[in-house]
């Protein structure tokens, strides 16, 4: 008996965790995103974002932006579960996914000119909170790059 309610519980799960990130992969890219007026779109009204431009601290580089943009640019190809889709001389996105659900995350990244900062904004697509992720995420991002100069 208990054999046949573990195999309905375990096939149960198998299925919420196929049927959500079902769901996930399917949430479309915002249209509002980048950097318009020299600040990165504001986050919704949720508590599933971070953003330099409310609230956050940006990430404060000496040097060139170049170098900063490379050591940004570098952690992120290297970071698990990470989708690059825009890159210019100023500005970064990628896509985060999620380990079990395939969540997606939209990480944005804006080097303005004559700053010597990073802004960025992290959302989450679906939900409502993310849990802190994003923002641990954008800290542990900086962690590593401050890492790779020491």
């Amino acid at each position: 008996m208990i054999g046949k309610i573990t195999i309905a519980l375990i096939t149960a799960l198998v299925a919420l965790i196929i049927g959500v990130r079902m769901i996930a992969q399917r949430a479309p890219r915002p249209d509002r995103m980048g950097v318009v007026s020299g600040r990165l779109v504001s986050c919704p009204d949720k508590p599933n974002c971070v953003s330099t431009f409310e609230g956050a601290a940006p990430f404060a580089y000496e040097g060139s932006r170049d170098r900063a943009r490379d050591a940004l640019f570098a952690v992120l190809t290297e970071w698990p579960r990470t989708e690059l889709i825009q890159t210019r001389s100023d500005y970064i996105h990628v896509e985060f996914r999620s380990r079990i659900f395939s969540f997606i995350d939209d990480g944005e990244f804006y080097l303005p000119d004559g700053e010597n900062v990073i802004h960025y904004r992290a959302a989450a697509r679906t939900g409502n909170s993310d849990m802190g992720v994003n923002t641990a995420r954008m800290e542990d991002i900086w962690s590593k790059i401050r890492a790779t100069k020491e």
